[in-house]
């Protein structure tokens, strides 16, 4: 889970980023698909160079450089979007490999 992009595909896209002063809001800014927080959400079956991630461009990262989702983020995001959503759309089957929260 804790897999980061490395290539460097050169795509580039909105990100904001944080300042020094906590009292200011994040800027907006380019960056590269790899410094864009993210998660690896799997591989592509029969297609193994194929991985998919979910991108969280208005997730601001803590440095400059993303590194990985922290605990509390990916708890949040398992159990309140991934999770729910699996379950209501996919059959037993499917979502018995899964744990019930992070």
């Amino acid at each position: 889970m804790r897999r980061n992009m490395t290539g460097d595909v050169h795509l580039k896209t909105n990100i904001f980023r944080g300042s020094d002063d906590p009292e200011r809001a994040p800027r907006l800014s380019l960056a590269l698909l790899r410094d864009v927080p993210h998660f690896l959400l799997g591989r592509v079956e029969g297609a193994y160079d194929i991985t998919v991630h979910v991108l969280f461009p208005y997730l601001v990262p803590a440095q400059d450089k993303f590194t990985s989702l922290t605990k509390a983020q990916l708890s949040c995001w398992l159990n309140r979007i991934f999770h729910p959503t699996v379950y209501r759309y996919c059959e037993a089957d499917y979502t018995q490999y899964l744990l019930v929260n992070y």
